[in-house]
């Protein structure tokens, strides 16, 4: 089964199965995996990058998601890409004789999983082709789930044209993205298409709109009352990405950010940011990253129906 997610930003690992360049990867970003596989076997002319123009078929093997913004997965792009000048990965040896290309990419990025600041992140690894997976050494942190079966990204349609003369925040495609050693063509076109394409809006298009609805639209029912403090919650949209709720359906639990990030963090007096907890009403485990993206309207969070390593 293909899993959609909403509000995709990915970066991904690819492998030639062209005899004469079999054993090439390719490290990249995209916010759409099915379509940025087509352009790489495509080819560049069809927006595919230089470096894998006419060296196919293309493999994309793995994928590495739930990056809150296009700009952390650029920066994990960017690291994966050139470990030898991030000063988080200079521990990192370098590629042995022995070791494949493509095994040594992956070193490097389970050890990223460990570090700063991405262990506390909710990402997922999610293999895509299962004979390419392997185990992870080191292994990712708890929080992080180990998928395998193909990913795509939810794509809804929207009347852009509509609303983009009703929006005053510039569109992402207009903004600055750090490319670093990448083909910074290629991710500015990989933007450009996820902000233009007439069946989807961008994240900050997205977020605009949202902040555009009246207030009189509930979210929640009036007199609800946080969970943890007792105290009444605000019940306007525009207040909501200060109010977090349980993605269990059946449970109630509405809390404020501060109140929840208190309680997740009650037990971990070594952190400063949580990472995951429990829903002090349902106990269902709670990843922080994904209820703070479904606090500002996506719909993020994933019941992980797959083995989790």
């Amino acid at each position: 089964m293909v899993v959609a997610i909403d509000n995709f930003f990915g970066c991904y690992l690819l492998y030639s199965r062209n005899s004469k360049y079999k054993g090439r990867t390719y490290i990249g970003f995209t916010v759409n995996p099915e379509r940025r596989i087509s352009q790489h076997n495509a080819g560049a002319s069809k927006g595919g990058a230089h470096r894998t123009s006419g060296r196919g078929p293309w493999d994309m093997t793995m994928i590495v998601h739930g990056f809150p913004s296009d700009i952390a997965a650029l920066r994990f792009e960017w690291a994966w890409q050139n470990p030898k000048r991030s000063r988080r990965l200079k521990h990192i040896t370098c590629k042995t004789r022995k070791e494949s290309m493509f095994q040594y990419r992956i070193r490097i990025m389970s050890n990223m999983l460990t570090q700063t600041p991405w262990k506390k992140l909710p990402l997922t690894v999610q293999w895509l082709k299962q004979e390419y997976a392997v185990d992870l050494t080191p292994p990712p942190p708890n929080h992080m789930p180990i998928m395998y079966g193909p990913v795509s990204a939810k794509v809804k349609k929207h009347k852009i044209n509509k609303i983009k003369n009703q929006l005053k925040t510039p569109c992402l495609s207009q903004q600055n993205v750090p490319t670093g050693n990448c083909d910074s063509n290629l991710l500015h076109t990989e933007i450009l298409n996820s902000s233009l394409d007439e069946n989807c809006m961008s994240l900050i298009d997205r977020l605009s709109l949202k902040s555009m609805v009246t207030q009189s639209k509930s979210y929640l029912t009036s007199g609800t009352c946080c969970t943890l403090c007792n105290v009444p919650l605000p019940v306007n949209v525009e207040n909501a990405p200060s109010i977090l709720k349980c993605p269990n359906e059946s449970c109630n639990m509405a809390s404020h950010l501060l109140c929840l990030a208190k309680h997740f963090l009650s037990n971990k007096l070594d952190q400063l940011l949580p990472v995951d907890g429990y829903c002090p009403s349902c106990n269902d485990s709670l990843l922080w990253g994904a209820l703070i993206r479904q606090s500002n309207g996506f719909h993020s969070y994933l019941k992980m129906h797959s083995q989790i390593c």
